[in-house]
């Protein structure tokens, strides 16, 4: 696709009703099973478990043992084993003894990480959707995984919002975002299912446009939405899509790098046309393109028009989270924020024909990018780095 000649692209609205979910509900909120038997909880039965003793601890510090022993409500544990507590512990320079004898409540910082292993309501192994595929009893098709809000409220947030963790099956493994689970079902009650996870579930403290704010290699990226919210207002706004703390997005974000090689490319063939020699064409776009003042540079604007740019950009973004481990296994397509404006168009392909996950744009003409980096966890989605801007046509 010449980026400086799009006449097909239509005007994308990215308003509250492309947050398909958030990645905060109520309680009430969310969907999952109800406890209907009488019996042992799984509060009870973790108290008395000798494998689980230290993250027992962890829930009894963080006045969180009580909750999941109440046998009028429903709950999903992810717990660490003890072999993987003395580790994480260790990280903090903790033993589980000095654990314990730092008293209820400390260390205060490590509150979060378990508030976010408690989810208030059950989803055992069998009700665990599978990324991608056919519909479950409670979860539609072709859903990357299950949002499911956590006891974890954000500092001075909302005290009905509340941090989600994303628990999904690909193939025959399943995930709780991306840590896998090991023992699915290994604790089962009267109210819920403990699953075990050897790694701890880290909660995200920064948005979208935070963390990205946060890596110097993507401010070509943050200009190009800039450009692309020209006109428009509110959450039609991407800068305030990625920046909302209830949204649920997943970004594939081009490097600084690729949007210069894309633009000097696209500049230098433009300057060539009008008649500029080859050379002094492709020294001028490098110099135009040098900085991410290219976005907002007036005599590009009839070239890189707003809605040219923002075409380009909503294709780097789905409307739903989906960690690495939720990506197809098999070559697929997934549909972008750019099917709001243009419903038919086929999305960007997912290839798994290497050992690298690939990513190829309809408009690429077989040049394929290769995600460098994966599951930049944020408050409302979570971004991948890749090295290939995508063109949508």
């Amino acid at each position: 696709m010449n980026i400086l000649n799009n006449k097909k692209l239509l005007a994308i609205a990215v308003t509250a009703m492309l947050i398909t979910s958030s990645c905060n509900k109520g309680f009430d909120d969310i969907i999952g099973t109800n406890p209907t038997n009488t019996g042992v909880t799984i509060g009870e039965k973790l108290n008395v478990d000798p494998n689980y003793s230290i993250f027992r601890d962890a829930l009894i510090k963080y006045g969180l043992i009580n909750q999941i022993s109440n046998a009028g409500n429903a709950y999903t544990v992810f717990a660490m084993d003890n072999a993987t507590m003395t580790a994480v512990l260790a990280g903090f320079s903790l033993t589980p003894a000095t654990f314990v004898a730092a008293g209820p409540g400390v260390p205060a910082a490590l509150a979060p990480v378990f508030q976010y292993h408690i989810v208030p309501t059950s989803l055992p192994a069998a009700n665990i959707p599978s990324s991608y595929s056919a519909a479950t009893p409670i979860f539609p098709a072709n859903i990357p995984n299950a949002q499911m809000p956590t006891a974890f409220i954000l500092p001075g947030g909302n005290p009905l919002v509340r941090m989600s963790v994303f628990p999904a099956r690909n193939g025959a493994n399943a995930f709780a975002n991306t840590v896998p689970i090991v023992q699915p079902d290994v604790i089962t009650g009267s109210n819920g299912v403990i699953h075990r996870i050897p790694a701890p579930l880290i909660p995200p403290s920064q948005t979208l446009k935070q963390s990205i704010q946060a890596d110097p290699n993507h401010t070509y990226l943050l200009a190009a939405i800039v450009r692309a919210d020209s006109g428009q207002v509110g959450l039609n706004r991407l800068d305030s899509a990625i920046n909302f703390g209830v949204a649920n997005l997943t970004i594939f974000a081009p490097t600084n790098a690729a949007f210069q090689t894309l633009l000097v490319g696209a500049i230098a063939q433009a300057l060539i046309a009008q008649g500029v020699l080859p050379a002094t064409a492709i020294a001028q776009a490098t110099a135009l393109a040098s900085t991410p003042a290219v976005f907002s540079n007036p005599a590009l604007f009839s070239a890189l028009t707003a809605q040219t740019v923002r075409g380009i950009v909503v294709y780097h973004i789905l409307g739903a989270r989906a960690f690495s481990v939720n990506l197809p296994l098999a070559n697929a397509n997934l549909r972008t924020l750019l099917n709001t404006a243009i419903p038919a168009h086929p999305g960007f392909l997912v290839d798994r024909t290497t050992p690298g996950v690939r990513l190829l744009g309809l408009g690429n003409a077989g040049m394929f990018s290769n995600v460098t980096a994966t599951d930049r966890h944020a408050v409302n989605g979570v971004w991948h780095v890749i090295d290939r801007v995508m063109l949508p046509q």
